[in-house]
This record gives structure tokens, sequence and C-alpha cells, in this order.
């Protein structure tokens, strides 16, 4: 399986991109978007089928008893269900999965290097085991949310990614686990 994950900003034309994806075969693509209505009104302009356009939480039954060839998620990091859909891509292994998102939130630099590193040979369970007493509620979350996603696969082409990712894990997002932990004390 091909994984593919654009991340640039807002407003940069990511699901102008999917879309152009989507409409190269939208009979064996499966196009999983919020913004259904964008999605539409480039398709009409160059005609075809929507049958195979869908939100992320209709995902699960729109690929029941199907493998498609490709898979498109756009705006994936924004997906409430993206663990979910993640864990079903893993067991359908469609031909490529292309991903465009904005990054939903900063990382923290060492958690994300530490699951990316570890997540191929390591279960979810054995990386809460394996980052020791150090683990809180907010870490293990975060843990969680690196794990199942298509960001930390080692095997992931990331594009626009170190620029991006810059954005994603800083000293903020530091501070963002420090202020969590700190509201999880009180």
């Amino acid at each position: 399986m091909r994984k593919v994950f654009l991340m640039q900003p807002l407003r940069s034309g990511k699901t102008t991109k999917a879309t152009y994806e989507f409409v190269k075969d939208p009979d064996n693509t499966i196009f999983v978007t919020h913004d259904y209505e964008m999605v539409k009104c480039i398709h009409n302009r160059v005609s075809g089928n929507l049958k195979n356009v869908t939100s992320p939480n209709q995902f699960k039954n729109k690929i029941i008893g199907r493998r498609p060839k490709n898979i498109i998620l756009d705006d994936y990091m924004f997906f409430k269900n993206r663990d979910e859909i993640y864990k079903e891509i893993q067991v359908r292994q469609p031909d490529n999965v292309y991903i465009f998102s904005t990054s939903d939130k900063l990382y923290d630099k060492k958690i994300f290097d530490f699951v990316k590193e570890n997540k191929r040979t390591t279960s979810y369970q054995g990386l809460l085991q394996k980052y020791g007493d150090k683990l809180t509620e907010c870490i293990e979350k975060e843990i969680y949310n690196l794990y199942y996603n298509f960001l930390t696969d080692d095997d992931t082409i990331l594009i626009d990614g170190e620029k991006a990712l810059q954005f994603c894990y800083d000293k903020l997002a530091k501070e963002e686990l420090e202020y969590c932990e700190k509201k999880q004390n009180n």
C-alpha cells in the first residue's frame, strides 16, 4: 500500500488537489471529505459519478465488502474518527491512500519521534509500557492519536511535510501538554 500525505496550510488548495486525484478514477476511488459541496461543484464540471464520495462518519458503511484501488482522505487530521478509518484502511490495503490535510494541532516532537521510531515493531500497549513512569493521561492520549495515524507511518511519503511538521511540533506543543497536565491535576 502506497501512502502519500500532502500536508499544507489552510486555504492552500488541498481539496481541489484531492478532487483532481478523485476524478482520475472515480469508479475505483473512495473520497472521504467533510466538504461534499466543494467536491460536488468541482466534480460536476468534469462530469461523472459521486457515488464514491462519503463523509468520515459514513466511511465504514461505504467500504463494507469492497477493496477500492484508491482512497482519498481530505482534511484527514480533522476527522473525529480518524483512528477507526486508519484501522479500516490497514485491513483493506488499497493500492494507494492519498491524504490531504492541515495539521490539527501542535505535537510534542519527543512524543512524535518516539511513536514514529517504535510504531512498526511495538504495539500501542507496548508503547505505553515503553514510555515508562513519565506517562500521564495527556501523553497517553497524544500517543494514541499519533499511533493510529498515517502521519507517523515510516513508509508514508510526506509532501511539504518537513516545513509543515515544524508547525506541528515545537515549544508550544510542550506548553500545551503542560497545560493539559495542570488542568488534569486540579
